[in-house]
């Protein structure tokens, strides 16, 4: 698993990298301007049915499936995998037809919204098919390829905005499209003997078997998509620039997320569901450990150094002062739902492995009203902005992972206990070593502000708290850098 893990590490680390230079051109060129405002809230409203389409979801029907039939016959599995696209192809095709016949019909429902959601809605078609052919290629243990795809979308934003700046905005929808296309591309010719032929019989009873937990997983991830999207719109109420301060701050708590939350989660589920009753306590423990160090370290780290994370990313052009502190308190708040975000991930695997669909959609909607009323009290009661925007997406990450754990325990009983003294001794060094490489670097006057001072704090931070997970005997990290 760990090898696996290290895979997805290495390409997700090069598509966030590029996400990064994605963000700082666009912050560059358009700052936290209206029109990109609107770009970023269709965007989401895009990301809402790309995770119901592609993505976990995929992953979790098809995965546990397939490495079943593989076990009984290779050709019956390749044969489903087939007849799998061919159904998502279908349902797909036919949600993009009836978004395509609203704007028909009525062609100004999402007021400033329409162009960009109309011309995105076609994304999903390519995005359909690259979670199927990552599910696929993850299987056989391919899972650098579906990692790195994502860099091909990133670059189709990055090279018209560095081109033609303030002309770019108007066609960043157009651009977005042109980079799913590619990104599905190369999990095309990474397919070693491809199957790349949808079936012509996609509707079999072995596809109809999956209705039931496609309609829990969509559920739960759409109402999580739901929440993601109104989180845009409360932060527009509460002040014009809000989405972009947001956009902002979620691209740096996302890489983390995506870094190790997802690329471990993701590592995690072929071995778990294919491991034996035997292992599964074993493999789990040691995916929670694994993601305890790295979340930790990531929590705290972005926690203390929030503004100069973001003034070192996207303190250029027209993203002022005002725009780095707001998104550093908003990344702040982002950032204490960070453990409980990998909590949710493995808990949502372990579920999925056990066909207990619904216990997920449950927690997603549960979690969901917890925001909403956050959201209400933070923004409109309080007047906090988007910072109460952030804050209630945290609390209800706690809510929503402690309603995991409490029911991932019935099949894995006193699975959380066994590591509590483990997740004190994170926190006592992940915490530890940002606040001494903290006050370190504001004695050294010569380094304060830029790139230099960037990567001295992280530096310091990275060896401190390599030097005290040896002290407190924490093995994990050695097993991941080795």
């Amino acid at each position: 698993m760990i090898r696996s893990f290290q895979k997805i590490f290495q390409g997700t680390f090069l598509s966030k990298a590029s996400g990064l230079a994605r963000d700082i051109a666009l912050a560059s060129a358009f700052g936290t301007s209206l029109e990109l405002s609107i770009f970023f809230t269709a965007f989401r409203f895009a990301l809402i049915f790309r995770r119901i389409f592609g993505e976990t979801l995929v992953s979790s029907l098809f995965i546990p499936r397939y490495q079943e039939l593989v076990e009984k016959n290779p050709s019956l599995a390749t044969t489903f995998y087939r007849q799998f696209q061919a159904a998502l192809l279908c349902v797909v095709c036919l949600f993009v037809l009836v978004v395509q016949t609203s704007f028909f019909f009525f062609p100004a429902w999402a007021g400033v919204f329409s162009s960009p959601i109309r011309i995105l809605s076609f994304s999903l078609i390519f995005l359909s098919a690259y979670a199927t052919n990552s599910a696929y290629l993850q299987c056989h243990d391919t899972f650098f390829f579906p990692a790195i795809a994502p860099l091909f979308f990133n670059l189709a934003l990055i090279i018209p905005t560095l081109l033609f700046r303030d002309a770019a905005r108007m066609y960043l929808p157009i651009c977005a499209l042109i980079g799913f296309f590619f990104q599905w591309l190369v999990t095309i010719f990474s397919l070693t003997k491809p199957p790349v032929l949808p079936s012509f019989t996609p509707f079999t009873p072995q596809i109809r078997s999956l209705v039931r937990p496609f309609f829990w997983g969509v559920l739960g991830i759409g109402t999580m998509q739901v929440h993601s999207f109104f989180d845009a719109l409360f932060a527009q109420w509460a002040d014009p620039r809000g989405p972009s301060y947001l956009w902002f701050a979620i691209r740096l708590y996302q890489a983390p997320v995506s870094l190790f939350s997802l690329a471990l989660s993701t590592a995690f589920l072929p071995h778990f569901s294919s491991g034996g009753v035997a292992k599964e306590e074993s493999r789990f423990l040691e995916a929670f450990r694994i993601g305890l160090v790295l979340l930790g370290f990531s929590t705290f780290g972005l926690l203390i150094f929030s503004h100069e994370v973001v003034a070192t990313f996207f303190q250029r052009g027209a993203f002022d002062a005002t725009s780095v502190q707001v998104s550093a308190r908003c990344l702040q708040a982002y950032c204490l739902g960070l453990l409980p975000s990998f909590g949710i991930f493995l808990s949502n695997q372990v579920l999925f492995t056990k066909k207990r669909h619904a216990l997920t959609a449950k927690a997603s909607l549960l979690s969901v009203l917890v925001n909403i009323a956050g959201n209400l009290w933070f923004v409109f009661g309080s007047e906090w902005g988007a910072l109460g925007v952030a804050f209630s997406t945290a609390i209800s990450q706690w809510i929503h992972c402690a309603f995991l754990a409490w029911h991932v325990e019935r099949w894995l009983p006193n699975i959380w206990r066994q590591p509590r003294m483990f997740f004190v001794k994170i926190v006592f060094g992940a915490s530890s070593s940002a606040l001494i490489a903290k006050m370190a670097i504001q004695k050294m006057v010569f380094l304060q502000g830029g790139y230099l001072e960037f990567l001295c704090l992280g530096g310091m931070y990275g060896g401190i708290f390599l030097l005290l997970m040896r002290a407190l005997q924490i093995e994990e990290l050695k097993k991941i850098l080795t």
